[in-house]
């Protein structure tokens, strides 16, 4: 019930409700990797790079093919200017993606940007 109304807020942007209702999930369920790479994601967009880079590698641990907890953790270590950390992210995140283009241009982007930064 938790994560449903976690969901609902989040395509509502509404992060912070939706940060409370994941965390309400996870208290129930800790180890739902797909609730831990969302609460990572609302962080994300509230611009709280820690908490979402714990969430996401929370994620992986347990499942460590989830694509967006790949993305997302590339993301928060891209903000926290761990370009390297970050780049492996976006290519195990890109292998996942398999053939989808959508997918995969949102990898090679910040997978640029990444190399960008290194260089």
């Amino acid at each position: 019930m938790a994560k449903a109304a976690a969901n609902a807020y989040f395509v509502e942007e509404e992060f912070e409700l939706a940060v409370q209702k994941y965390t309400e999930a996870l208290k129930e369920f800790p180890t739902d990797a797909d609730a831990l790479s969302k609460r990572s994601g609302a962080y994300l967009k509230l611009n709280q790079l820690q908490s979402a880079l714990h969430d996401a590698s929370a994620a992986l641990e347990v499942d460590p093919n989830l694509r967006m907890a790949h993305y997302r953790q590339g993301v928060a270590l891209f903000g926290v200017e761990r370009f390297r950390e970050a780049l492996k992210s976006f290519l195990k995140g890109k292998e996942l993606a398999g053939n989808q283009e959508n997918v995969l241009s949102r990898f090679k982007t910040w997978i640029r940007k990444c190399e960008a930064e290194i260089e």
